[in-house]
């Protein structure tokens, strides 16, 4: 009996990446509050404190969007699925984490005027590509 009940144990314990995929992944950055005409304040507040800067004089961000949409309650069906197939679930739920809910990171180009206004942005995938909205 102890045997079978720390086997269950073991295989509950050792399936849950899906679940803390979940709980560790950021929050929805509202990206096209980032614009034209907003003030340094609030882009920092948006996307956080710059990295660095350009030669052209923009600043550059860093930041990690999370699925617009995609809740944090999602543990509680991996929870039950994993509770339910003893852990076989994780072979559907955490691919599916990594590779359709998984978190976007990019980057942001943001050039200021003399009054700390936006006056251009570009926003992008850090891998170089257009930002997907």
């Amino acid at each position: 009996m102890r045997t079978i009940t720390a086997t269950i144990l073991m295989a509950l314990v050792l399936s849950s990446c899906s679940i803390y995929k979940v709980m560790t992944q950021p929050g929805h950055i509202p990206l096209g509050e980032v614009r034209t005409g907003a003030d340094r304040g609030q882009v920092e507040q948006i996307i956080g404190a710059p990295v660095g800067s350009m030669s052209d004089g923009a600043v550059v961000y860093q930041f990690a969007d999370g699925k617009p949409g995609a809740t944090k309650l999602r543990a509680l069906l991996y929870l039950a699925g994993d509770v339910f197939t003893l852990g076989l679930a994780e072979l559907i739920f955490f691919p599916t984490e990594l590779y359709l809910l998984d978190e976007q990171n990019g980057t942001a180009g943001v050039k200021y005027d003399q009054a700390n206004k936006v006056a251009s942005v570009t926003i992008q995938r850090r891998d170089g590509q257009p930002w997907r909205w």
